[in-house]
């Protein structure tokens, strides 16, 4: 369960006063005031000046573009599924477009991952691009968080300056498309009383509708808060994490104490049967040089110490489909014999559920009663990506002219860029 805003906006603020130069650049993009939706809980200021650890990638020399994991409560990789075929000298799809980063402090995340649409250094350039504009917006002034609500402002803020840092100044240089989804970790204040009734207010609507094409309410964020605290929602959330999301990347919650998996962002996929279409993504999209914005979320997931979040490119999520898999609708407890014929909005609400399940089966804390390292997440959805698209692999290196035949039972996943990122959520020191 998550909460969520989606919505094409053009206002940040509706107030009556001068516009900041970061507002107007919201407004080109932005037609209503997302953040406002969010609840105004109040949160741990950052503490401390400095951040504890750094992270980016995928590193430009191959042979480096190993795990980055310098710390036990992080872990990032990015690889190439794609084949290198007879008589080519670099590798399908090089070099790879997704991007991941991420800065630590002692009780405040900031990361995100982008995925450059197509193949080439344009789009690759574009996923730098907006992903370090967009974080490096959020470390400028995470220092004036003091609420959930205006977190969310920053982050329509921090999406419109990766826009412009990809598009450039130059109108008739050429760019690049891309994906992103970038986030910010807070510490809620316990002593904050809208933060208890996270967990015990009434079952009220948070957000009006989620979309333009969907009346149904968002759901409520004390049920929301009930299943990320455990136990019926007995105590309320320590942590939530505030996110912004356009195109197919994907979050994913592991609730360290419940040792279930929850996708975060379960409808950002649900715009179209066609996987070449990843919903909406930044760049010159439209006439007049703005992003394409229809599957663009504002939410907030609450969390607590102890639990991952992870942040995958569609390279992941997409060899969790059980379409690309090979499987049949049945599978998931369908009576019919394509997936085409299921409703789109049905079809990915099923799909999730195996998605959540595979996860939950692939990523198990030991036996021994250690936790769920992030590591050991990043490792595993990763190897599982190589294994899923061996066999196609193996066909296009055999076959180098021809185009890898249409039969996921025989040649299942989807080859691609692919990119996980996983981080623990809590307090942490210098030496941990």
């Amino acid at each position: 369960m998550h909460f969520i805003c989606s919505a094409l906006v053009r206002r940040l603020l509706a107030h009556d006063r001068m516009e900041t130069d970061d507002e107007k650049r919201v407004a080109d993009i932005f037609d209503e005031p997302l953040h406002t939706n969010l609840d105004n809980v109040s949160t741990v200021p950052c503490m401390g000046r400095d951040a504890l650890h750094q992270l980016e990638g995928p590193a430009d020399d191959e042979d480096a573009n190993v795990a980055q994991s310098a710390r036990s409560w992080v872990c990032g990789r990015s690889i190439s599924t794609y084949p290198f075929r007879a008589g080519n000298q670099v590798r399908d799809g090089d070099p790879i477009c997704d991007r991941y980063k991420a800065v630590f402090y002692e009780n405040l995340v900031i990361a995100a991952v982008a995925d450059g649409c197509n193949w080439g250094n344009l789009p690759r350039q574009a996923g730098i691009n907006a992903s370090d504009a967009f974080v490096r917006y959020m470390t400028n002034h995470h220092s004036e968080i003091r609420n959930v609500r205006y977190a969310g402002s920053l982050i329509l803020r921090a999406f419109a300056m990766a826009q412009a840092a990809v598009i450039g100044d130059d109108i008739d240089m050429p760019t690049g498309t891309t994906t992103l989804l970038g986030g910010i970790v807070l510490e809620l204040d316990e002593e904050d009383e809208s933060c208890g009734s996270l967990s015990s207010s009434p079952a009220s609507p948070a957000f009006g509708s989620m979309s333009s094409s969907s009346s149904s309410p968002a759901p409520a964020l004390s049920a929301i808060a009930a299943a990320a605290a455990g136990g019926g929602g007995n105590r309320p959330p320590k942590w939530g994490f505030v996110y912004g999301s356009v195109g197919d990347c994907k979050a994913f919650h592991y609730s360290a104490a419940e040792k279930h998996w929850q996708d975060i962002t379960e409808s950002n996929r649900a715009l179209s049967r066609d996987p070449t279409d990843c919903g909406g993504r930044l760049g010159r999209m439209t006439a007049t040089n703005g992003p394409d914005l229809r599957n663009f979320e504002l939410g907030f997931f609450p969390c607590d110490a102890g639990d991952l979040i992870v942040i995958v490119s569609d390279g992941v999520h997409d060899n969790l489909d059980p379409q690309s898999l090979g499987k049949p609708p049945q599978v998931v407890g369908l009576n019919c014999n394509s997936w085409d014929e299921v409703e789109l909005d049905e079809a990915e609400r099923l799909k999730n559920r195996f998605r959540v399940n595979l996860l939950t089966s692939m990523l198990q804390e030991r036996s021994d009663g250690r936790r769920l390292e992030p590591a050991a997440v990043v490792h595993k959805l990763l190897e599982y990506c190589i294994g899923v698209n061996a066999a196609a692999v193996s066909w296009m290196a055999e076959n180098p002219t021809k185009p890898l035949p249409k039969d996921y039972v025989r040649y299942p996943g989807k080859m691609d860029h692919t990119t996980c990122l996983c981080f623990e959520v809590g307090r942490r020191s210098p030496s941990s």
